[in-house]
């Protein structure tokens, strides 16, 4: 199965991140925008597997006391994917969970793609269109899981079921 580890969000912190993808479209932007139910922030992507028990065991490990993150700017990738994504503030504490994370990952003989590590909440993939000038209403939550998730086409729409 399609694995990866993430942190799922609350209905309140997701409010304005719809508001998000919604000023975009009404700046002209069309693309492959993530669906409600899919918006996450992914801190390790595991891709083909069939070890789960270790990597729920790896998660488990990662030792941190409830942590607040926040939506930041608007930004893009801009290579071979292009994607808009919303940034995340004060991410010192979100990039040491990820690098014990990654560690216990790497101990047990994980493979996961392995760059660095930028944290951001994908919006839109394929846009037609790039403004980052936009102004957003910031959203802030309290992290008190980290969640290993599956991926699947279903009828043709990704799926994301915590495992």
């Amino acid at each position: 199965m399609r694995v990866f580890i993430a942190i799922r969000f609350t209905q309140a912190f997701k409010e304005p991140i719809f508001e998000a993808q919604d000023a975009l479209r009404d700046n002209g932007v069309r693309g492959n925008f993530t669906l409600p139910e899919n918006l996450h922030l992914t801190l390790a992507f595991i891709g083909e597997t069939d070890r789960v028990d270790d990597i729920k065991a790896a998660v488990k490990e990662v030792a941190f006391e409830p942590f607040e993150i926040k939506t930041g700017r608007l930004g893009c990738f801009n290579g071979r994917s292009k994607v808009i994504w919303l940034g995340i503030d004060g991410e010192k504490k979100l990039k040491a969970i990820t690098a014990e994370l990654r560690k216990n990952l790497d101990i047990r003989g994980i493979d996961y793609a392995k760059g660095r590590f930028q944290p951001h909440i994908t919006l839109v993939r394929q846009p037609s269109d790039m403004p980052l000038d936009i102004d957003i209403e910031s959203a802030n939550m309290t992290v008190k899981e980290i969640s290993v998730m599956k991926s699947e086409r279903i009828s043709g729409r990704l799926v994301y079921t915590a495992l």
